[in-house]
């Protein structure tokens, strides 16, 4: 108990590891468990059932465990739980989580969040991630691991932001970021493959040289870009979502046209690179994508289903928000989303339980 400052309030029943240091004017709440060396530098708040893992670094004035900001809350029994190696900076804010969003809110290992970061009630953080200044998660967001987001972005309720993705500073999110791309703009979209980031954790140069094939076929029409007038293209990739066709698709080195439906070239990417993880978890991620409401996978799982479209069939058994057989009515699986629709994502989408969201990609291909 020598490491805790003689101006800090523990509260009776806070579970603090004795090699754990917390500095001048902190507040530890009854429910709360410190591990082994963790620092609370000064004027750190630490409240409700949150559990905090070893050797984290808390900046001052950042309030860990508080009340979710959600008029659903009626003060029922949940959680935060932080992992270990994090470095958490002054003004950050995290809240635990809601009895309708699975009452956890959890944050995993070495993780940056920098000054003034947001992490919401019942929010998932991977491990290895980045939060830049100010950036703000609304509820139930899921971040994959060593995913990175620029300063000021806002991230949609129901988000999910895919593994080695890297989201642009002041950019809005709306809808899913895939794995391994680069998102930013107004509107935001995917802009290419996030080569540098990809580089920096150790992929090779043919897998990078892959993931930039996989999001041409994808992403990329060739043959409409080359009908735009040089001075318009900018507009045109900006306002790109307002076509409503597409001419015949490009040809891909000469073997086999692209397919105009979206999840048309899915199937064929996926059957053109089958053993490649990475690709296999983009096209997967994608899939989900299509079958979310307005492109967010996480929102056709939600308990309190305000559209009554049902639960998504990718939803994996593990899944905290997948109802049991006695709360689910029906098995009406969702309709592809509006987004979906226009893109032409949802016309072939195959849902089955063999489809759901991978974890993240731990080899390097």
């Amino acid at each position: 108990m020598s490491n805790i400052h003689h101006t800090a309030i523990i509260e009776s029943g806070a579970q603090i590891d004795p090699d754990a240091v917390i500095g001048p004017f902190c507040h530890v709440g009854r429910h709360v468990r410190i591990g082994k060396g963790t620092r609370l530098i000064s004027n750190v708040s630490v409240l409700g059932r949150t559990t905090i893992g070893e050797h984290n670094i808390i900046w001052p004035q950042a309030t860990i465990g508080g009340d979710p900001q959600d008029l659903k809350y009626t003060g029922e029994e949940v959680h935060l739980t932080v992992g270990d190696h994090n470095d958490i900076r002054e003004n950050v804010t995290i809240h635990m989580g809601t009895g309708n969003g699975g009452g956890l809110t959890r944050v995993g290992s070495d993780n940056l969040l920098m000054v003034g970061a947001h992490i919401a009630h019942d929010c998932i953080i991977g491990n290895h991630c980045i939060l830049a200044n100010n950036v703000t998660l609304a509820g139930h967001v899921t971040i994959e691991d060593h995913a990175n987001v620029a300063g000021l972005a806002g991230i949609h309720h129901y988000c999910i932001i895919g593994q080695f993705a890297y989201v642009g500073g002041m950019t809005r999110v709306v809808k899913d970021v895939p794995p391994f791309c680069l998102y930013e703009g107004d509107p935001a979209r995917e802009r290419g493959i996030n080569t540098i980031g990809l580089e920096r954790h150790g992929f090779s140069q043919e897998q990078i040289l892959l993931l930039k094939e996989a999001y041409k076929r994808l992403f990329l029409r060739t043959d409409r870009f080359s009908q735009v007038p040089t001075s318009n293209r900018r507009k045109w990739y900006a306002f790109k979502t307002w076509f409503r066709s597409d001419p015949p698709a490009m040809k891909n080195n000469g073997e086999h046209e692209l397919p105009n439906n979206f999840a048309e070239r899915l199937d064929l990417l996926e059957a053109d690179f089958p053993n490649d993880d990475c690709i296999q978890v983009l096209c997967r991620f994608l899939r989900n994508r299509s079958v979310g409401m307005s492109g967010r996978y996480r929102e056709s799982l939600r308990r309190d289903d305000r559209r009554k479209k049902g639960f998504a069939a990718l939803a994996g058994p593990g899944d905290p928000t997948r109802p049991t057989e006695a709360e689910s009515t029906h098995e009406e699986q969702p309709a592809a989303t509006h987004d979906a629709q226009e893109a032409g994502e949802g016309s072939s989408v195959v849902l089955n339980e063999s489809d759901q969201v991978d974890a993240p990609v731990r080899s390097r291909a």
